[in-house]
């Protein structure tokens, strides 16, 4: 087996593996109610308003360990299994981070499972001490032995352990298995950081033909890369990208909507790869100019290869069209008339795009089939919901004579089997513990009432008279 060899120096971490990547599993739970006050998280995080589904799930959890998955007999690239989903084998690579770190947003419950592998080459036989710390639960098996199963899963809260691994001399197999229920905004990684003076170091397999310096080289130049600016107006977007290979050097580019990257009902469909070479000469690479892609926070993701071996790292930066700096309308109205011009211009199909189209007359057609796409996500209570189904409330009422019957079929019934608040059951994630959601839900719950006033709501049994009364206590208490 052919090896790149990274020291391990005292206090270290080991942040370079092969990976699965994450699996994931969607999950249900018995409906349950919260409780709580609406901001103490911001005093004492999130975990304080731990869901109920999170004690089911770190219940069934606790009882059955993941499987072993030995990844060192697998090659660089072979797919692994896991939930039905088959990945290749990726190798990870830190660029200043101290652990592997794959964070997210998830809008319902959902279960990340991920298997990672490094080598760790003793200088002699003994003890040696590691710290772990994780935000999840972490599985550690060495030398084919389960060492420990580590299960705080306290939901975004770090917590560590340490524990004594018997090295033997020459190489010791790490197979790290992370995983957590994932809730909304979810921080989830893991670290090992050795304790003590022995000499030690890391071990990343590669394929027997990589040439291993360039690839060192090749992860250099990731580390180093950035942007001229941390904003591009209507003008080229340019890379520094230092050539460490000598050669003319082919890269792909994978250019990402930074910002509620999956909408509400699907991912969005406006990911694109591009192409690139930089000659040995070059330490500039021009990737598109800014106005070629709609306006936004944008992350580029970097895609070196070398004999098969694929190396990535994303940055981020913020994309401007110069014409949205240059407004001067000397009348409100006007002002209002090109906001909303922009927006039915510029902004990605969602509902927001939506109203904008209903306010200016045109295209009804794509604004219904943009909020019947959104009504799903609402109907599954996807987290952040909120921020649309007030939208989506405001076109019915507003542009009632304009929407056709299946679109006011579509909201009515949304409306009666929505979760408004925390005293009624469901098994979702979404955040009801802030001042912005809170008050979008009592909107929400009130608007309900007010349109559907004799129709019972099945979450709480009330008609919509009597559902109206709860949101103007709970907004009454806000002011």
């Amino acid at each position: 087996m052919k090896y790149a060899e990274y020291p391990l120096f005292a206090e270290g971490y080991i942040n370079r593996f092969l990976t699965t990547g994450i699996y994931t599993k969607a999950q249900k739970f018995t409906k349950a109610t919260l409780s709580g006050r609406v901001n103490e998280w911001l005093k004492n995080g999130f975990s304080i308003h731990e869901n109920p589904c999170r004690k089911e799930f770190t219940a069934r959890r606790k009882e059955e360990i993941p499987p072993y998955i030995d990844l060192s007999i697998c090659g660089p690239e072979e797919e692994i299994n896991v939930f039905g989903e088959s990945y290749k084998l990726s190798m990870y690579f830190p660029f200043g981070n101290i652990g592997l770190e794959e964070s997210g947003f998830y809008y319902t419950p959902t279960y990340l499972r991920s298997y990672s592998y490094a080598v760790v080459k003793a200088e002699k036989e003994e003890p040696v001490e590691f710290e772990l710390t994780t935000c999840g639960g972490m599985t550690l098996w060495v030398n084919d032995r389960l060492v420990t199963d580590y299960t705080p899963f306290t939901r975004n809260m770090i917590k560590s352990t340490r524990i004594s691994i018997a090295l033997k001399a020459g190489e010791n197999k790490f197979i790290i298995c992370l995983d957590d229920l994932a809730e909304r905004d979810t921080d989830y990684y893991f670290r090992i950081r050795r304790i003590g003076e022995s000499r030690l170091s890391i071990l990343l397999p590669v394929k027997d033909d990589a040439p291993v310096e360039q690839l060192k080289n090749m992860e250099l130049m990731l580390e180093q890369i950035c942007f001229e600016k941390e904003a591009y107006i209507s003008e080229p977007v340019k890379l520094q990208m230092c050539n460490y290979c000598g050669r003319p050097l082919d890269f792909e580019v994978i250019i990402t909507p930074g910002e509620f990257v999956e909408k509400m009902e699907k991912a969005w469909e406006l990911t694109e790869t591009r192409s690139y070479r930089l000659k040995e000469d070059r330490k500039i690479v021009e990737l598109l100019h800014s106005d070629e892609v709609l306006p936004g926070y944008y992350y580029f993701t970097v895609k070196l290869e070398l004999n098969g071996i694929v190396l990535k790292r994303k940055i981020g930066n913020q994309l401007v069209r110069n014409e949205f700096l240059g407004y001067h309308e000397e009348h409100l109205e006007e002002r209002k008339q090109h906001a909303l011009e922009i927006a039915a211009q510029y902004n990605v199909d969602n509902v927001y795009k939506s109203a904008a189209l209903f306010k200016l007359g045109r295209n009804y057609e794509k604004a219904e089939q943009i909020i019947l796409e959104e009504l799903d996500g609402v109907r599954q209570r996807k987290d952040c919901s909120d921020f649309h189904f007030i939208i989506i409330l405001y076109i019915y009422h507003t542009f009632f004579h304009l929407i056709t019957e299946k679109l006011k079929g579509g909201i009515e019934e949304t409306m009666l089997n929505y979760r408004y608040w925390i005293d009624e059951p469901g098994d979702d994630v979404m955040w009801f513990f802030s001042e912005n959601h809170a008050l979008l839900f009592h909107i929400c719950q009130y608007l309900a009432g007010e349109y559907l006033p004799d129709q019972v709501f099945p979450g709480s049994g009330c008609r919509g008279r009597e559902f109206q009364e709860k949101p103007i206590g709970l907004l009454n208490e806000c002011f």
